[in-house]
């Protein structure tokens, strides 16, 4: 379990920013938040997905014994059941332990459900509500106390999914230009390379050279239809391929890796930093951990000082401002945020202190802590409420 890497481990003792540690956990109260599902302006396609009409917003508050609260979201179709079965009665039993222990507690917990699962993922979640708690009580943001030294990263504006075309396509695509730092990418169906290759065509012409264009079809295509593909369209200059495999397809990876002229991206899939270095020997040079995906904070933070010793891209998606602060931790060019527009472009709107996006770049605001508070009165005014758990420790 070494590896695991907890902040304050005796034998993997890793201090970052102020060399500020979690404390011993002291959890009095947790509180399980849902959104109903509310409607997207537009539906989205992904590339081998859709249609996603509404997205909703799962929050977990933990409020300790000196009244500090910390939220931080966790993935929708996770609901409350591990939380509520497994994982709370664990944090309460925990009561004045450290925080190593307990997020080796609630790891092991989730072990027969698979470290690839999306239950071990619910560990990140608590763990990102700890760090909350820690950096507000340290008068400090998340960002900077994990090693951070600028407030901003860059941004990519992702989207354009599969089920818009012609001038719709270009519109978007122009936005998603608009807002980024100079990469755009793009869905493209793996059912059609024929239609693939001109959307990518077309797609590159608008843009021109000012801009830089990846695409991704979410894991759609074979070893062998892959690299075909990336040899078809290199002539346009790709910036990356996405998920061009299924992701736990090791040997089609490698094959990718070796045959095509285009750089492979992955690791949306993953939620454990145990895969990465095995990614790199088969010779992938872009990483693309999502925090709320992983088993603890530490865990991406493993990947991202990964990417940097072995000079890799580091992206990272999903809740697009939860990204933008672990982006900023990272002290190197090569690392960007990933804003998926479709699906992630009104979660700001229900922020109480949203990251600021400007100039291509994500800025961050808030003064201390996490800042990923949602504005829960505001979405009760709207009647947008849904489900709502409250559970003490007594």
């Amino acid at each position: 379990m070494g590896s695991l890497g907890c902040i304050g481990s005796d034998n993997d003792i890793d201090l970052r920013g102020d060399s500020l540690m979690i404390d011993n956990v002291y959890i009095e109260s947790v509180v399980l938040r849902k959104t109903k599902p509310i409607e997207l302006k537009r539906e989205f396609y992904d590339a081998t997905m859709g249609p996603f009409t509404h997205f909703q917003i799962c929050t977990i508050s933990l409020t300790d014994k000196d009244g500090y609260t910390g939220e931080a979201p966790f993935m929708v179709r996770e609901g409350f059941s591990h939380y509520e079965s497994s994982l709370i009665p664990i944090l309460f039993d925990s009561y004045g332990e450290s925080h190593e222990a307990l997020i080796k507690k609630l790891y092991w917990k989730m072990r027969n459900f698979g470290f690839r699962d999306a239950a071990a993922s619910a560990i990140s979640s608590i763990d990102l509500a700890l760090h909350d708690i820690t950096a507000q009580k340290n008068e400090i943001p998340f960002h900077r106390m994990m090693g951070g030294q600028k407030d901003s990263c860059p941004v990519y504006g992702s989207g354009a999914g599969v089920n818009i075309s012609g001038k719709d396509l270009l519109e978007e695509v122009e936005y998603l230009a608009e807002i980024s730092n100079g990469i755009v990418k793009i869905k493209v169906s793996p059912f059609d390379t024929e239609a693939a290759y001109k959307r990518l065509s077309a797609v590159k012409k608008h843009l021109g050279d000012k801009y830089e264009l990846a695409f991704d079809v979410n894991q759609g295509l074979s070893a062998d239809e892959a690299i075909d593909f990336a040899k078809k369209v290199n002539d346009l200059g790709i910036t990356w391929f996405e998920e061009p495999v299924h992701s736990a397809d090791f040997s089609a990876i490698e094959k990718y890796c070796l045959e095509s002229p285009i750089s492979i991206a992955l690791g949306e899939s993953e939620r454990t930093d145990r895969s990465f270095d095995f990614f790199h020997k088969l010779g992938v040079k872009h990483f693309q951990p999502q925090v709320h995906k992983m088993a603890s904070v530490q865990e991406w933070l493993n990947i991202r000082d990964l990417a940097q010793e072995k000079s890799c891209i580091l992206s990272s998606g999903g809740i697009a401002p939860l990204a933008a602060q672990m982006i900023a931790t990272c002290n190197f060019d090569e690392a960007y945020c990933e804003l998926l527009t479709p699906l992630m472009g009104e979660y700001h709107n229900f922020m109480k202190t949203p990251p600021r996006l400007a100039d291509g770049k994500y800025y961050i605001e808030h003064s201390s802590g996490l800042g990923m508070n949602i504005d829960w009165q505001g979405i009760n005014k709207l009647d947008l409420m849904g489900d709502l758990k409250v559970l003490d420790r007594e």
